[in-house]
């Protein structure tokens, strides 16, 4: 019982007659209270209760006795950092807290009292445990007095000044009532912060005529932001009133990777002085997902909703350490930080060895595996490994749509060979596994298997790589034509090797504005058979601001990890101040290239500079912005030469950009711009000044443009706009004085919600041709959340990868919708190209349904995608799904498939049935079905499985494998099991039978001997010896229990 023993820690912040919590804001100036009527000196103290219970407990109660003279102090509990509601009072003051599905954490609420806090008791705590049962685990619990314990009502201080409650923080209004209680011939008068309250605020005067006794209710009083003291009576209590939200903090609670509890950190926002306000949504982004519903699926993003100020961002546990990034968004105000989320400490391990010994037909086989998680030294260390080779992409999966559950799938370590490991502490990680390379100095893309070493020192770190990759990489270019499907050309592709990156380039000078890496099954999946590429949402040639878009896919064939060759590099990154300088270089795929990279970044000013060279070549490029209240400035520029081919190269040339405004005051804003484009087939020289006038909601602005390149020439530039909260309309002109083309540029929006906007925008060049992009766009993006789609039993990130839908715009609850399109017109070769895509999403609790549409012109050519899906959860244990995706146009195919999946009681069962043709087949039309149940007893099981595959190219090719098996536990070491396997061709009228018969011993823990008999062979699929004869085989499992890992 001792384990079950809360610790008990008692804070009390006294100073003077101010009463201080951790959550207390700095204390106010006021002014002294007379010397005659010195108030009684009232404190708070903060009771903090750690807890570590059970993990079978469903709830518990904790019962805390206060001392006299001591109160609680009514909404001041908290969970862990997550608001509470208020205890029941037992008769004799006895608190009681309940907590639903408690696990651990810490209980905490304050107390107001006079003197100093007397010593007290140490609290009881009673458990609930499923079935009703009940246990009283540490100290005395009084069950009467909880049966008879009530909420705090209408609560009021004890002595004179009875209201307001001491400490109250008033979040919803700024207008009180004070109460004070005397004798008639007493002074009744009250002061707020050293000022008496004004005689006419009093609203209410009672006289009980038997005692003398009076009470003075001041009605309306305001108070001001921040700490307020009132006094009256000889006594004085603080309140506070908060105001409205000035920054957002985040307080990390749990950030361990064990694989099973979730990450956790608390929002709060806060006024000017520090005191928790707010009960509106915040928008939240990360790099980990998040846990828990979308608190308001009509909003843009993922949504919190503050109460009293705070809110707990929950996001799923993590098996392996790493940096999470997170932003938050309240209105105008956001916050961006990164936490390292650290291994846990314990050992988790598991190996299987196995070894069949083929004695009619001598033969031998071994199959081995194992994965460990330990601690070692300072930190962890994960290692992996197989026989039958490691996977290669971050999550498996056996095929099936549809798990039955909402739980994931992860794969901690990959890598092309068959052992991987990774070691982690606060100081540097070391490993060999298949991810990313540790170099940012040069823009190495893709993942590879190869021993890696990063440090984290203050100011300075190393990282650096060695390993055999693969020669073979193929690099594909991706221009976006509105849809969400695309096919890639080397096929078939090894496993997890894709890396897909969004590339957005400058409309005019073509310098890379923004490189997004893509996540699988989040953002696109990737079927390696057919090189069938889908997104979530349908991509552009342009980006809503007329950017230049492209999608750029580098994977490798399967055959290519087979030649590999040396690879190995190293960088240096040291930091002084606000500056960070590194230093690499690298080895890769038989080229050596080096690079240097120095970043600045304090408030709004950030500069980016890089330069890189490779078979002889060199690439300089350089970014930066600033920003003030008067003057802002930003620019890019990069230039590489005709020899650089290393990595990340791009346009030979010079390209530039650049954009400065000063305010000159009374409205007036100058503006200059300047664009270069140099290379051997364009010559683009621009520089642009204008004077810029607003008097909202208006704006206009005149100038002139010089283009200096090829063609040269003069033109007048004129600007106008109107904007509102919801709505804006720009309209520009370039009108030429010579030679050069006029163009103009039209856009507006209207803002549907706060977050969400309908836009249009175009650009004509009256001489080459007009773009125009329109759609739907997020303040935060598009949303594809798991939690959007999990079901009850069904795996979210199954459904999101099969039929997600990118939707902008909540259309109610449960109904969202998304839409973008796209148009260009080439007035020399009179071509037109044009995209129209949309996605609806809908989301109960039982149902979730995606269908997204997608058209395109190009070249002439009209393609149609449709992409979609439906997942019903029948009941908790038992779910359908259905998904379509089909491509119309110059490429035809078509994949159809059903799922279900059962996880009820004894059973488990799981199938799907799949049909693809055309592109989405490899040009082989194919129908594929599987099936396998489970029935589970306590002495027996029972399976059945169904494997079926038809090309209809080649009706000969029907095949249809079934599987029957049982196996009975005689007791806890002796087991008979029997399978009963057929293959059949039904157009060759062939059915091949294979019978196979088991007898096992447990000769240790974890250790079986089996011995086996095959009265015929069987050459389908099986996952056992299938040889004709008798066989012998030795199964050894280790895990923390059996074995050396945990010595039993």
């Amino acid at each position: 019982m001792n384990r079950y023993l809360p610790m008990l820690l008692l804070t009390a912040a006294l100073a003077g007659a101010s009463a201080q919590g951790l959550e207390t804001p700095a204390a106010l100036p006021m002014a002294p209270a007379p010397a005659a009527q010195m108030p009684q000196v009232s404190r708070q103290s903060v009771l903090r209760v750690p807890f570590a219970l059970p993990e079978s407990a469903v709830s518990a109660v904790i019962a805390q006795r206060l001392p006299e003279g001591a109160r609680y102090l009514p909404g001041s509990s908290e969970w862990d950092g997550q608001a509470l509601p208020d205890p029941l009072i037992g008769k004799n003051g006895t608190l009681y807290f309940r907590l639903e599905a408690p696990a651990q954490g810490t209980l905490r609420f304050r107390v107001v009292h006079g003197d100093t806090l007397a010593e007290l008791e140490l609290p009881a705590l009673r458990l609930h445990f499923p079935g009703g049962r009940e246990d009283v685990v540490s100290g005395r619990f009084d069950a009467a007095d909880y049966a008879s314990a009530a909420a705090p009502h209408n609560a009021e201080n004890p002595g004179r000044l009875r209201l307001p409650l001491e400490g109250r923080v008033f979040r919803d209004r700024d207008r009180i009532t004070v109460a004070l209680e005397g004798q008639a011939s007493d002074d009744l008068n009250v002061q707020l912060n050293g000022e008496p309250l004004a005689r006419e605020l009093i609203g209410k005067r009672t006289f009980d005529p038997a005692t003398g006794a009076v009470r003075v209710e001041y009605i309306g009083v305001r108070l001001r932001p921040g700490r307020n003291l009132i006094t009256g009576g000889g006594e004085s209590v603080q309140v506070f009133l908060a105001g409205r939200p000035e920054r957002l903090e985040l307080e990390p609670l749990r950030l361990v990777a064990d694989g099973s509890n979730p990450i956790e950190l608390r929002l709060r926002a806060l006024d000017a002085n520090g005191v928790a306000t707010g009960t509106s949504f915040v928008s939240v982004e990360s790099n980990f997902e998040f846990l828990g519903e979308d608190a308001n699926p009509g909003m843009a993003g993922y949504q919190l909703r503050l109460e009293g100020g705070e809110a707990r961002v929950r996001l799923r546990p993590r098996t392996t350490p790493g940096e999470l990034n997170i932003r938050l968004t309240l209105d105008e105000l956001s916050l961006e930080r990164s936490f390292r989320v650290a291994p846990d400490e314990r050992t988790v391990g598991v190996g299987q060895l196995s070894a069949t010994v083929g004695i009619s037909q001598p033969s031998l086989g071994v199959t081995a595996r194992a994965y460990l998680e330990a601690p070692l030294g300072d930190g962890k260390v994960y290692l992996a490994g197989s026989s039958d080779g490691l996977p290669t992409e971050p999550t498996a999966g056996s095929g099936f749509a549809l798990t039955g559950d909402a739980s994931t799938l992860e794969v901690p370590l990959q890598g092309l060979d068959p052992v991987a490991f990774r070691y982690d502490e606060d100081n540097f990680t070391l490993a060999y596994r298949q991810a990313p390379l540790p170099i940012d100095a040069l823009p190495i893309s893709g993942d590879y298997t190869a021993l890696t070493l990063q440090t984290r020192g203050q100011d300075l770190s190393a990282s650096g790589f060695a390993g055999r990759v693969p020669n073979a990489t193929v690099h594909e270019q991706v221009v976006p034509d509105g849809t969400r499907l695309y096919i890639l050309h080397r096929v078939p592709i090894e496993p997890g090797s894709e890396s897909v990156e969004r590339v957005v380039r400058d409309r005019l000078t073509g310098l890379e504005v923004r490189r997004t890496r893509l996540v699988r099954l989040v953002d696109y999946t990737l079927d390696p058979q057919t090189g069938a590429l889908e997104f979530v949402r349908p991509y552009t040639a342009f980006d809503e601001q007329l950017n230049t878009q492209t999608l750029e896919v580098t994977y490798r064939p399967v055959d290519a990890g087979s030649h590999r060759s040396a690879a190995f590099g190293a960088q240096l990154s040291a930091r002084f101040g606000h500056w960070t300088a590194s230093l690499a270089g690298a080895y890769l795929q038989d080229q050596t290239s080096f690079g240097a990279r120095l970043r600045y970044e304090v408030g709004t000013d950030r500069l980016d500079l890089r330069a890189a060279t490779a078979s002889g070549g060199v690439q300089l490029s350089a970014e930066g912005s600033t920003r003030s209240s008067a003057f802002e400035a930003s620019g890019r520029v990069s230039y590489q030469d005709a020899a650089y081919d290393g990595p990340g190269a791009s346009r030979v040339g010079t390209y530039a950009e650049g954009r400065v405004s000063a305010d000159l005051g009374g409205g007036f804003k100058a503006v200059g711009r300047a664009e270069i484009a140099a290379s051997d087939s364009e010559d683009r020289r621009r520089l642009e000044t204008t004077v810029d006038y607003s008097a909202d909601p208006w704006r206009v602005g005149a100038g002139l443009r010089l283009d200096l390149g090829n063609p040269a020439g003069l033109s007048l530039v004129g600007r106008g706009g109107y904007r509102n909260d919801r709505f804006s309309v720009d309209l520009s002109h370039a009108q030429s004085l010579s030679d050069v083309p006029s163009e103009t540029e039209l856009s507006a929006r209207y803002a549907l919600t706060r977050d969400v906007s309908v836009f249009a925008r175009t650009q004509v060049n009256w001489l080459t041709g007009a773009r125009s992009a329109f759609g739907l766009e997020g303040r935060l993006g598009g949303t594809n959340l798991s939690v959007a789609y999990e079901l009850p039993g069904a795996s979210g990130d199954g459904n999101r990868a099969r039929f997600g839908a990118d939707a902008t715009l909540g259309l109610s609850d449960r109904v969202s919708l998304g839409l973008n399109g796209a148009s260009s017109y080439d007035f020399v070769r009179d071509q037109a190209e044009f995209s129209l895509g949309s996605s609806l999403r809908y989301k109960s609790d039982e149902l979730s349904a995606t269908l997204g549409t997608d058209f395109s012109v190009r070249g002439g050519q009209l393609k149609t995608v449709v992409r979609g899906g439906i997942t019903d959860s029948l009941s908790d244990g038992f779910s359908v799904g259905a998904d379509v995706l089909s491509e119309f146009g110059a490429s035809r195919g078509d994949r159809v498939s059903l799922s279900a999946a059962l996880r009820e009681s004894d059973w488990n069962s799981l199938g799907y049935l799949r049909f693809a043709d055309g592109s989405l087949s490899g040009g082989r039309p194919e129908l594929t079905a599987q099936w396998a149940t489970t029935y589970q007893q306590a002495d027996y099981q029972l399976r059945a499985a169904l494997d079926a595959r038809y090309l209809p190219s080649d009706p000969g090719s029907f095949a249809l494998q079934t599987q029957l098996g049982a196996t009975a536990y005689l007791n806890d070491r002796f087991g008979l099991g029997a399978v009963l396997r057929a293959l059949s061709l039904p157009v060759a009228g062939t059915t091949e039978w294979g019978l196979g018969l088991e007898g096992s011993l447990r000769v240790l823990p974890g250790t079986w001997a089996t011995l086996g008999y095959n009265p015929t062979g069987f050459s389908g699929i099986g996952s056992r010896y299938t040889l004709p004869g008798v066989y012998l085989r030795f199964d050894l499992l280790l895990d923390e229990v059996n074995g050396p890992l945990g010595g039993k």
